[in-house]
């Protein structure tokens, strides 16, 4: 019964926050809307947009297009979001793979839900840019930055590799299959690099492997507040994350971590992006990079 074969990361579905960001950096690259050294207005942490007001966790007063990924600024992201326009964010949500079903072959799996543009309300532009509004799952997330990790392209997500007899013969295998070209290569190592510097000085600093200098992570972190649909409003639970790919420069695996309503107040960069640290450490010694 499909019931028996319930896997959380194709299942469960959950407001991704700040990790969903690298979808509006990439389309932010391809489109050509801005350039690394073009400076934001922060706000000082605090932006009004439409009939609400979109802050900021570490108030900002400038900050270049960089550091808008690199210390998530909701602001920036929005800022941006708004730049590209409805219509491109959802084009680019869509081609990462998000509001499709991932066709994982395995029974159960959710797509998430992706709103088209003519359904969106006066903020969803610049929310949707950060992450709200929108639900994913893990493996659509772990997708998405597999496609950039694979220079812009998004892979079919595999469950099986290879099915073998007794003797070590092949009776199966199944091969790597592109969906699509999402991005350009070139775009894709801008954005690779600044999931770099993410890592290395932004808020995934704790996901830095720090015994293997030569090597560099690159990723995300996410801190999202939870919807409570009986208040209608973000409750005081969270889901916090940390998506990247290691290493940067010839990735070998991809790893999202994902905690739901962890204990206290947690943030992605403090909680999530350890564990995808101590994961890669443990996989180094058995896959020599």
């Amino acid at each position: 019964d499909s019931k028996d074969l319930r896997i959380p990361a194709i299942v469960d579905v959950f407001e991704p926050g700040s990790t969903f960001k690298v979808v509006t950096a990439a389309a932010s690259i391809e489109e050509k809307i801005s350039s690394h050294n073009e400076v934001f207005d922060g706000e000082k942490g605090a932006w009004p947009y439409a009939d609400m007001v979109i802050h900021d966790h570490e108030p900002r007063k400038k900050m270049t297009f960089d550091e808008v990924w690199m210390y998530s600024s909701n602001i920036g992201a929005a800022k941006l979001g708004d730049r590209l326009g409805s219509q491109k964010l959802y084009q680019y949500a869509r081609a990462f793979g998000f509001g499709v079903y991932p066709g994982c072959g395995i029974p159960g799996e959710a797509k998430g839900n992706l709103r088209p543009p003519n359904r969106w309300s006066g903020v969803s532009k610049a929310v949707v840019s950060f992450g709200q509004e929108v639900s994913v799952t893990a493996i659509q997330l772990v997708g998405a930055f597999s496609a950039i990790a694979n220079g812009g392209r998004l892979m079919e997500p595999k469950i099986l590799k290879v099915i073998v007899d007794t003797k070590k013969n092949v009776l199966w295998q199944d091969n790597p299959q592109v969906v699509r070209r999402v991005i350009s290569q070139s775009s894709s190592e801008e954005l690779k690099q600044i999931l770099v510097k993410t890592v290395e000085a932004g808020t995934g600093r704790e996901a830095r492997v720090k015994w293997r200098d030569e090597y560099k992570a690159a990723g995300k972190t996410g801190t999202a507040q939870k919807f409570d649909n009986a208040k209608g409003g973000y409750s005081d639970l969270s889901l916090i994350s940390f998506c990247g790919f290691y290493p940067a420069e010839n990735p070998k695996f991809t790893i999202g971590i994902f905690l739901d309503e962890p204990e206290g107040r947690r943030w992605g960069g403090v909680d999530a992006a350890p564990i995808f640290r101590r994961i890669v450490e443990q996989l180094i010694p058995k896959n020599y990079i």
